[in-house]
């Protein structure tokens, strides 16, 4: 495509941006360099080829390389591979062509579709191919939601290319495919083979402008990494102030964030995290109200789990010992059981250990008779210290809960959001349950980097 003079600014802006923080992003809960990202990438793209190369040569199993791939980038957090648009779809992809009977079809369209591309038109070729039996394994489903999405298939290709030639391959995260949008660079137009050629020229225009602009010859990765960094800064701020070529001076900046609303998230819910926190200034407004900021923090919590989908039954203060919450998925039979911490300070489990057995004990019995296969229990707050290891060990064992999961209330948010871009995104085992499944810290980064946004 030709950029026109706006959107070159446009995109210069987001570099000059992300070049005055230093070149440092959030990646995988952690803070980055590029350097230190790209090396890391570097030196793990030798393993992944190595087992690509095997399975292209058939002395490795489909079943094989697909676990060890999905092994290294969960150790490797560097790619987003684990996430929605790609190890999923992989299971989806392997699952259904199990169930149809197709499995020997599979191995020799991933052999012809994951090596490299000879030319652009092949990649195009090769995702058309994909998206036709991507859509023929829908009727091997016994539900339309467990059938493979063809929007993964950008993502889910371009990854394998870019392991084999990073400097030419771009991969299609929807982060920056929203970024494009939102900034008005570039529009998908929803059919995958077109949008995928349209990104990679786009990226490479973009690679060619900014190189000129850093008067060095930059990677792709370097593009890549100044829209992550650009999405990082818009979800923090919680702001759609769109880039301007033009300085805007501080003043300006302030009056329109006070008018403008939190991008994606309703108002009533996107106070979250100053509740969490035990934001001076609101806690003040809610005691001249005649409310507690902690009993606020619990509404608003089983408000936000509506919006998600869940059936919410708010318990919490003058109830005696119960938690403050649960929240149930019927149609997957599952039940959250959340407590809420308001902490000016990052929040430690350890006294209330006992409470919460109590709590997981009366209603996990409750909600098990009710039909609930999987019971999850949450500790909700603004921030996490300590060790906890012991503590979620302790309460796996000791009670009937799945899962223990110290969760940053920006997750949740990060959760609404992700369901607002895409209301395909399935709150089941082939979306959201699955960030569920692991005990531990639960961050807005991780739920960004699995759903992709």
């Amino acid at each position: 495509m030709n950029l026109s003079k706006s959107q070159s600014e446009r995109i210069h802006q987001v570099w000059k941006v992300y070049v005055s923080s230093g070149e440092k992003f959030v990646n995988a809960s952690k803070e980055y360099t590029h350097q230190e990202l790209d090396q890391r990438r570097l030196d793990t793209i030798p393993e992944v080829e190595s087992w690509l190369n095997r399975f292209l040569q058939g002395s490795v199993p489909l079943e094989e390389f697909k676990t060890v791939n999905d092994g290294i980038n969960k150790r490797n957090r560097l790619w987003g591979f684990q996430a929605i648009n790609g190890q999923m779809f992989f299971n989806m992809v392997t699952n259904n062509s199990v169930a149809g009977n197709r499995m020997e079809e599979l191995v020799n369209l991933l052999k012809k579709s994951i090596a490299t591309p000879a030319s652009l038109s092949d990649a195009k070729a090769i995702i058309k191919t994909f998206e036709s039996f991507t859509r023929d394994l829908g009727q091997y489903s016994t539900d339309r939601r467990g059938a493979p999405k063809v929007g993964s298939i950008p993502f889910f290709l371009s990854y394998f290319w870019q392991i084999q030639q990073p400097e030419k391959y771009p991969i299609y995260y929807t982060s920056m495919v929203n970024a494009l949008s939102e900034l008005d660079i570039w529009l998908p137009s929803g059919d995958i083979a077109d949008d995928y050629v349209a990104f990679y020229e786009l990226n490479h225009e973009m690679l060619n402008l900014l190189s000129q602009q850093a008067v060095r010859k930059l990677h792709l990765w370097d593009v890549e990494h100044a829209f992550w960094f650009h999405g990082q800064v818009q979800a923090q701020a919680g702001q759609d102030v769109a880039i301007s070529a033009k300085p805007i001076s501080t003043k300006a900046v302030k009056d329109i964030e006070d008018d403008l609303p939190e991008s994606y998230i309703p108002p009533i819910v996107s106070i979250l995290p100053r509740l969490a926190t035990n934001d001076e200034v609101l806690a003040e407004l809610y005691r001249r109200s005649g409310r507690a900021i902690e009993k606020v923090f619990e509404e608003r919590l089983a408000i936000i789990f509506r919006m998600l989908g869940f059936e919410t039954q708010l318990l919490g203060q003058g109830q005696g010992r119960v938690p403050d919450g649960v929240a149930i998925n019927h149609e997957y039979r599952y039940a959250i059981i959340y407590d809420a911490k308001v902490r000016q300070n990052s929040y430690t489990m350890g006294t209330d250990e006992r409470a919460i057995r109590e709590y997981i004990g009366v209603q996990g019995e409750r909600l098990r008779k009710q039909g609930m296969r999987n019971l999850y229990f949450m500790v909700i707050s603004s921030s996490f210290t300590g060790d906890h290891d012991d503590a979620i060990r302790s309460l796996k064992i000791d009670t009937n809960v799945n899962e223990v999961l110290l969760v940053e209330v920006k997750s949740l948010l990060a959760m609404l959001e992700g369901k607002l871009r895409n209301p395909a995104v399935s709150f089941g085992p082939d979306g959201i349950q699955r960030l569920l499944a692991s005990s531990g810290l639960l961050t807005e980064s991780d739920v960004r980097e699995f759903l992709e946004i």
